[in-house]
């Protein structure tokens, strides 16, 4: 499903759920350039699906509004090109293949899934730097999902990563060695339980706070901001260490204590 290269096109999914390009007709089947170029397809009530195999495309110069309308994609890609937009509004976008966004997507108050559904070994892509509301990363089956290298997904609201028993999610660059970002707002909440983390950063609040094992989860190297321990807000320094520094700070005391004597004697 393609939208784009068509003068500035707007597809609308406005309550009470129904796609229509804006100054349009609604229905269950949409086309904004041509009638042969179906759009999108209301496939039940608050339900949006592509009309082909191919996914959702939004071209350059389009724009996607989906109000709050569940778009399930399934199996299938979205792709935003440059100068295309897609805002999301207060609705579902739900896909088992991949992210790729190279324009502008507005995140809304909308909440993005991405999920299984394709075959085994399940992986998806998320491709460029994305700011999502909500972000719920779920799998049964030990999904990979890659975020693109350098990137960073900023979260402002909740974001979800969770795996099952036996079934790590995991949580990769699509670099290997080269760390991806993610990037949850201070006020931001998060939920995250049995992932198997590698070559990624928090930029943002520290993700899954305490022993990986406590989350049923792997820190699998290259990670900062993952899986930290805090002891309080003084952190903890045992007796030998406590000594050590006691020692080096008096160190530190009768060296300028002594320098100071050395200038005073040269005065």
């Amino acid at each position: 499903m393609d939208l784009g290269h068509c003068g500035d096109p707007v597809l609308a999914m406005a309550s009470p759920r129904r796609a229509h390009p804006r100054g349009g007709a609604t229905g269950l089947a949409l086309a904004l350039c041509t009638a042969a170029a179906v759009l999108l397809a209301l496939t039940g009530p608050g339900a949006a699906t592509p009309a082909s195999a191919s996914g959702l495309s939004v071209g350059a110069g389009s724009t996607v509004q989906l109000g709050d309308a569940l778009l399930a994609l399934g199996c299938n890609d979205l792709h935003i090109e440059p100068a295309g937009m897609l805002q999301a509004q207060a609705s579902t976008i739900q896909l088992a293949g991949n992210w790729d966004n190279r324009g502008t997507f507005d995140p809304g108050t909308g909440t993005v899934r991405v999920e299984d559904g394709c075959s085994v070994p399940e992986m998806s892509d998320v491709g460029g730097s994305n700011t999502f509301f909500d972000l719920v990363v779920t799998t049964s089956t030990g999904k990979k999902v890659r975020f693109q290298a350098g990137g960073t997904q900023t979260i402002l609201d909740h974001l979800t990563l969770m795996g099952a028993p036996g079934n790590l999610l995991m949580i990769r660059s699509t670099m290997p060695g080269e760390q991806a970002f993610l990037n949850l707002a201070q006020t931001g909440s998060q939920q995250i339980d049995y992932v198997d983390v590698a070559d990624n950063g928090a930029t943002g609040r520290l993700l899954a706070p305490g022993p990986a094992a406590t989350h049923h989860s792997i820190d699998s190297g290259n990670t900062t901001g993952w899986f930290f321990t805090f002891a309080g807000a003084v952190p903890v320094v045992s007796g030998l260490g406590l000594a050590a520094l006691v020692l080096l700070l008096l160190g530190v005391g009768i060296r300028q204590y002594a320098s100071g004597g050395v200038r005073g004697r040269h005065a």
